[in-house]
């Protein structure tokens, strides 16, 4: 065996054993960077949760809970005073009482400001939450969960006097949007 045959063999042998370095290097790469990303996601989904804790923990305040009583009574009141009509169909009663909720919350708006601001900070919880939802801080699908049913009612309750606000001078247009895009949320 020749000189040049010799270190060609060696050449070629040094490849190979790099190529298999490089390979094993590039499998341990990858391992890394899964490992990574599975904490990565873990750690999202903790703070998820933690987050979720929060909200329900928010949503349990005693000023969310005085605010649901006064919902609860407004609602009893609306659904004594709407007992007797007659609609033609569930949308016509849907929008009987919206608007007697949006003539109660004007009503209280001048007479009572202290239960007003009750009553509007759970709008407020809602434009939160719709907030965190839209900067994709936690999943839409884990408020609907937690939360649905209070936020189908947000529409019904302060959907009219949320648009009567909006057209009054210096109130910006987009008040409580993000509640409201919330709540279409979860209708779809």
């Amino acid at each position: 065996m020749d000189q040049t045959n010799w270190l060609e063999i060696a050449y070629w042998i040094s490849q190979i054993i790099l190529t298999v370095i490089a390979f094993v290097a590039a499998i341990a790469a990858w391992n890394q960077l899964t490992q990574a990303e599975n904490a990565r996601l873990a750690q999202l989904r903790a703070m998820n949760a933690t987050l979720l804790m929060e909200l329900d923990n928010r949503w349990d305040s005693a000023e969310m809970r005085e605010a649901r009583r006064i919902c609860f009574e407004w609602t009893q009141k609306i659904n004594e005073t709407i007992s007797g009509k007659q609609f033609a169909d569930q949308q016509q009663r849907s929008v009987a009482i919206s608007d007697e909720w949006t003539k109660l919350l004007r009503d209280c708006r001048i007479r009572d400001m202290k239960e007003y601001g009750k009553l509007m900070g759970m709008c407020g919880f809602f434009e939160t939450v719709g907030l965190m939802v839209k900067k994709d801080y936690i999943a839409a699908s884990d408020v609907i969960d937690l939360l649905k049913g209070p936020m189908l009612a947000v529409e019904m309750w302060f959907g009219g006097h949320i648009a009567e606000r909006e057209k009054e001078m210096g109130v910006a247009n987009g008040l409580y949007e993000n509640a409201l895009n919330l709540v279409k949320l979860a209708k779809a």
